[in-house]
Parts: C-alpha cells; sequence; structure tokens
C-alpha cells in the first residue's frame, strides 16, 4: 500500500511541477489518462460532460501548472485513485519583494480510491466521484445565466367611481331678485332648499325663495308695491368633486305675484286709478341656473349660483287709462347657500 500511495503522490507533485506540453485555459484540468486504459479514459470524458452540464470548462491536457484546477485518475494494483489538486489563487499586482520572500502557500488537495467492488471499473462511478471531490474543494458550480424575471404585470387600469354623495342636502340662504329694468327694480329675500341624490351626478331639487317686497319707479302716473314668491322643482347635474362642485340645474314652478296701487310721483290727485286685475296672481315658471359649491369643513358647505327665470309678464298697472308698466316678467335670481349635507 506504501508503494502505491508513493506513486500517487509522485504523479500529484509531477502534475504541480511539469511544464505544460499543452495550455489548459478552462476552469478544470483533466489529466490525460493511459490510453490502454479504456475505464479511465471513458471516466475522463464522462467528468468532462459533467462539468459542462455545471456550467463548467474543462481542458483535457498531459500536465498543467497551479494556477489551473487539476483532475486525475490513476490505476494501481486494481484499485483507482482519484486526485484533486485546487488551484492557487494569485491576486494582481503581487509581485513585490515581500511576496517574492514569503513562502508559497500549498495547494489544496483531496484523493480517493476506488475499488473494484466500489465501481472502480465503471466509469459513471468514476466522474461522480471526482465531482464530488471537486464540490468539496469549493469550486462551487456556476448555473447557468437566470432568465429575466418576467416583468410586472401592468395593473388593470380601472377608472375610479365617482364619490359616493351625501343622500340629502339642506339649504339656506339669501337672494337677490331683480326684474326689468335690472338694477333699477331690486328685491331681496330669503331662499330655503333641499336636495336628494337620484343618480351619481345627479339630484332632485327643490327651492322656494322669498317673498320679496319691491316699490316700483315713481311716474307722473303713479307706482306700485309689488310682493313676489317663488316656488320651483328640477334636476340638478353636479361634478361631484371632492372640494369644489360645478353644478347646472332645470327647474320649473310657480311665480307668485302680489300689487297694490301706490301715488308716488303724481303731480295731482289722481281720477281713474287701478292695477288690470287680477290683482294677485299664479304664473308657471321655468328656471335655469349654474352655480359653484365649495366643502368648508366636513359636511358642511356654501354655493353661490344665478337662476335666469322665464316667465310672462303677470300685471300690467293703468293709471288714467294709461300703461304704466308691466310687472312679473323675466328675472334674475342670484343666491348665496349655506347647506349641510347627511347621513
Amino acid at each position: 500500500m506504501s508503494v502505491r500511495l508513493l506513486r500517487v503522490a509522485t504523479t500529484l507533485v509531477v502534475c504541480l511541477i511539469a511544464t505544460a506540453a499543452r495550455g489548459a485555459s478552462g476552469d478544470v484540468a483533466v489529466i490525460r489518462p493511459p490510453g490502454n486504459d479504456h475505464v479511465l479514459v471513458e471516466a475522463a470524458a464522462r467528468l468532462r460532460q459533467e462539468l459542462g452540464a455545471s456550467g463548467l470548462t474543462s481542458d483535457l491536457v498531459d500536465a498543467a501548472d497551479d494556477t489551473t484546477t487539476q483532475v486525475a485518475f490513476v490505476r494501481e494494483d486494481g484499485v483507482v485513485t482519484i486526485a484533486v489538486v485546487a488551484a492557487r489563487d494569485h491576486e494582481d499586482g503581487a509581485n513585490d519583494d515581500a511576496n517574492d520572500e514569503a513562502p508559497a502557500q500549498a495547494p489544496a488537495r483531496r484523493r480517493v480510491h476506488v475499488s473494484a467492488d466500489e465501481g472502480g471499473d465503471d466509469p459513471s462511478v468514476l466522474a461522480v466521484r471526482a465531482v464530488e471531490l471537486l464540490r468539496a474543494l469549493r469550486l462551487e458550480v456556476r448555473p447557468a445565466p437566470a432568465a429575466p424575471p418576467p416583468p410586472p404585470l401592468e395593473p388593470d387600469v380601472v377608472e375610479a367611481p365617482p364619490p359616493t354623495p351625501r343622500l340629502w342636502h339642506l339649504a339656506a340662504g339669501a337672494s337677490l331678485l331683480e326684474a326689468r329694468p335690472y338694477a333699477a327694480a331690486r328685491a331681496r329675500g330669503p331662499t330655503v332648499g333641499a336636495s336628494v341624490a337620484v343618480l351619481p351626478y345627479a339630484s332632485l331639487v327643490a327651492a322656494f325663495a322669498g317673498p320679496f317686497f319691491t316699490d316700483r319707479p315713481p311716474t307722473p302716473g303713479g307706482s306700485a308695491h309689488t310682493r313676489e314668491e317663488l316656488a320651483v322643482l328640477g334636476i340638478r347635474l353636479e361634478t361631484r368633486r371632492r372640494r369644489v362642485n360645478v353644478h347646472a340645474a332645470f327647474m320649473a314652478g310657480l311665480h307668485h305675484l302680489a300689487a297694490t296701487y301706490d301715488d308716488r310721483g303724481t303731480t295731482g290727485p289722481p281720477t281713474v286709478l287701478h292695477l288690470v286685475t287680477p290683482q294677485s296672481v299664479w304664473t308657471p315658471v321655468i328656471s335655469l341656473s349654474a352655480g359653484a359649491s365649495g366643502r368648508v369643513w366636513h359636511s358642511l358647505g356654501v354655493t353661490v349660483e344665478v337662476t335666469a327665470i322665464v316667465a310672462q309678464p303677470s300685471i300690467e298697472i293703468v293709471a288714467n287709462e294709461r300703461s304704466l308698466g308691466t310687472i312679473g316678467g323675466p328675472s334674475l335670481l342670484q343666491t348665496l347657500w349655506a347647506w349641510i349635507a347627511f347621513p
């Protein structure tokens, strides 16, 4: 046995110090076994296939220096010895005097003996045992480049649903009513309203405005005091944004007008002075509104709105058989609301 170990050691030393007959450029140098040993020749071929499948390159050489990891198969007395010598690490630029004088570190070695009963005559077994020795020397198998990860799935672009509106709104405010001639017949009065959401962007709206008291302009034939109220019901379309909401509304309802004669502006005692009957009338009207709302705190907000009221003149003022004008025609209603939404 000592003779066999001596021969194996001699073979390894020769592999380390001999000048390579053919240089090895791969990761592992497989020492060429004797050509007459077909088992070892096949084992060397299978080892190179295993290394290639593991991502390592290899060369079949007669000898190699210590910069390459080496594997050798040697048969002695029917026992195959597999010897592995790890490559020596050489750092770049390590050529100074200190490094030249430092003793060289011996390369790591592993060997295993495989008898015929253990598979010494089976090339596949020998190749596998050689790979195990390489792994024991921490010659890590380099995996093939991993496939790039699949691109992240783009989330389906789903349009955000409109914000859920508060079901009810109650509002109160102050309004300015202007009739023809505009700015000459102004009246101020209170306004109340309520709305309920019926669709994501639509609400059913009801409002009552008034009473509005007006003194008509004086004329030589006299003037009149008027009182007006307005009640409407309709649909309001709105953007339903969280902070600022723009809306438009279409409504229909009734306009009430009452008038009494006033002698303001006359130059003398009137004779035949009257209001064309009836003196108190209800007239159907339609209205178009536009406005903007802003939420100021939680469920509280304010709204600015302008409403155009379309109506036919209701009452004609006549004095001394001369018409002093009509009242109750088209008007503008400007409103500042404060509202609360719930639930």
